[in-house]
């Protein structure tokens, strides 16, 4: 099999951003297609409808707009005790 690119290579600028339009689009485009097919199933309104989109967005953006990646997070990392432990 014939590689494009070696491990250490780098792409030009412009195909790296089209590669990572379409990494983006592979991600999102099917978590909220879903979400389209079952409010409109279930009958949702618009404005429901884009909160659902909005949440499961907010799924893959790190920071403070994400309660659910934050959550994940936190509940991942061994945090050490800090004040006195009652165990």
């Amino acid at each position: 099999m014939d590689l494009e690119y070696e491990l250490d290579d780098k792409p030009p600028l412009p195909k790296s951003v089209l590669l990572a339009i379409q990494r983006a689009a592979v991600i999102i485009v099917p978590a909220t297609t879903v979400v389209y097919v079952v409010a409109g199933d279930v009958g949702f309104d618009a404005g429901d409808t884009a909160y659902i989109v909005q949440m499961v967005l907010d799924t893959f953006v790190p920071g403070e707009q994400s309660p659910l990646f934050d959550e994940a997070v936190l509940e991942s990392v061994s945090w050490p005790t800090i004040g006195r432990n009652d165990d």
